[in-house]
């Protein structure tokens, strides 16, 4: 990333997602400090693509894609005993 002040993430959503997709979160942050607080950003389950602007020139940043699910519900399972 040396020398850019902008940078654009891209994922591919997960095939099959495991639940209902709700949502993604961008994390990010400068690994130039340690007292440097991540930026989060939600964003729509239908989008896969992330413009992070802004960033310092020639520093460093960690990055995280994390999705938000919805689990499947299950019928309880009822279990007759003597």
């Amino acid at each position: 990333m040396a020398g850019s002040e902008n940078l654009t993430v891209d994922w591919t959503a997960p095939d099959p997602p495991h639940g209902i997709l709700t949502q993604y979160e961008v994390k990010y942050w400068s690994t130039q400090s340690l007292s440097s607080r991540p930026i989060v950003i939600t964003l729509a389950p239908s989008t896969t693509l992330f413009h992070m602007q802004q960033l310092q020139p020639n520093a460093s940043y960690g990055i995280q894609v994390s999705r938000g699910l919805l689990a499947y519900a299950t019928e309880p399972l009822n279990k007759d005993h003597p």
